[in-house]
């Protein structure tokens, strides 16, 4: 992809109609990891691959999920950097909103804020577009409600989402599955399943599964997923590819 001079800001259009910059910026989110998010019958899912880059890393740290609030959370890929700053200012969204009016924001209404916030950097010359895009999920009084933010500043509403390197195999599998008539318990190993079958499709090397909810069982508040009961579903999620491939 060459921008020929287009390239050098990314408030200037090419011939044909491209911004480089936001493309490029698309580039990084699309050679990350994978994550996605489901909405179930009783809340939400986010779940996370997140490589292990050094056999000295420790597991279970360097978080791509994240709350913002007690009823929302989110979960980031691309420069992981780019996204906690795009986490905070979720955040301050929500804390000032709260304060002003009152009552806990809505997913939607975080959702909008961000995605502006995000499309600001891709209206001048001394910004560059966030190299990260996310998924948010919430739980409020109309329910559950699942939004995905892109780097160009685009926020749409999903039953189900995902983005980074394994989009399209992730997105195959989750319109194979009705998580509307699931519980967020039930999804699980689902979503785990997915996010294995992602990471085997580009042979990455050591990588774990990161699983979050909003659900009755949480007392409807974001919370991980506790560690056993994630790698619990994460051995039956890998079990059953297994099976499914020494079938074949």
């Amino acid at each position: 992809m060459s921008g020929s001079y287009y390239d050098i800001s990314s408030m200037t259009y090419s011939p044909d109609g491209r911004v480089f910059q936001v493309e490029y910026s698309q580039k990084v989110i699309e050679n990350s990891e994978t994550v996605i998010g489901v909405k179930c019958k009783d809340g939400i899912v986010l779940g996370s691959e997140k490589l292990l880059h050094s056999t000295l890393q420790v597991e279970n740290t360097h978080k791509r999920i994240f709350t913002v609030d007690k009823h929302i959370g989110m979960v980031v890929t691309g420069k992981i950097p780019d996204g906690v700053h795009i986490v905070n200012r979720a955040r301050s969204e929500s804390k000032e909103y709260t304060e002003t009016f009152g009552v806990p924001i809505s997913g939607k209404i975080l959702a909008d804020r961000l995605g502006q916030f995000v499309h600001v950097n891709t209206l001048y010359y001394f910004y560059r577009p966030y190299g990260s895009a996310g998924i948010i999920g919430s739980y409020d009084a109309s329910g559950p409600s699942l939004f995905m933010y892109e780097s160009n500043g685009v926020c749409v509403g999903y039953h189900a989402c995902a983005i980074g390197k394994g989009k399209q195999t992730a997105r195959s599998e989750l319109e194979k599955r009705d998580f509307k008539s699931m519980t967020c318990r039930e999804a699980l190993q689902q979503i785990a399943k997915i996010i294995n079958l992602c990471h085997e499709e580009f042979k990455e090397k050591r990588f774990e599964v990161e699983l979050s909810w909003i659900c009755a069982e949480t007392n409807y508040q974001h919370q991980l997923v506790p560690l056993q009961l994630r790698d619990e579903v994460d051995k039956k999620a890998k079990d059953e590819i297994e099976r499914e491939q020494m079938g074949e």
